[in-house]
């Protein structure tokens, strides 16, 4: 699975998952037209990977935990993961920016990334050996 895997870095490693032979490529992206163009590109190129889209913003939690209980009900289960995705901070001094806009930077930048690492390494489905990647 590439968390952010529609554009940039992400596309990158999801085209070198696809033509290195996995199975299964699972690409996360927040905008749907993208990511649908990204896993018809893949799907014609690399016809030997299952390549899936599924629209998710990795920052929302709720839209997280619910992307999960999809992937658990459907028994989809994750041998890798990569988490390509930031949350852009504002390159301000910290009073200049505000508490709020810190704590969103914290929020997208620490906590998201611990609970997609908390359900990646906790998939009911999947007892094996588990691989993660930050890149961003």
């Amino acid at each position: 699975m590439i968390c952010g895997g529609s554009s940039g870095i992400g596309h990158a490693i999801a085209r070198n998952f696809c033509a290195a032979g996995a199975s299964k490529v699972v690409i996360l992206g927040r905008r749907a037209d993208v990511l649908d163009q990204v896993v018809r590109q893949f799907a014609f190129a690399y016809p030997g990977t299952n390549v899936e889209g599924r629209v998710c913003d990795v920052f929302n939690l709720q839209a997280a935990s619910e992307l999960w209980d999809e992937f658990n009900s459907e028994s989809i289960a994750f041998d890798v993961m990569v988490w390509n995705a930031v949350h852009m901070p504002e390159m301000k001094p910290i009073l200049e920016q505000g508490a709020e806009r810190l704590w969103q930077d914290f929020e997208g930048n620490v906590h998201a990334p611990l609970v997609w690492t908390e359900k990646f390494y906790k998939q009911p489905a999947h007892t094996g050996q588990k691989v993660i990647g930050f890149y961003s």
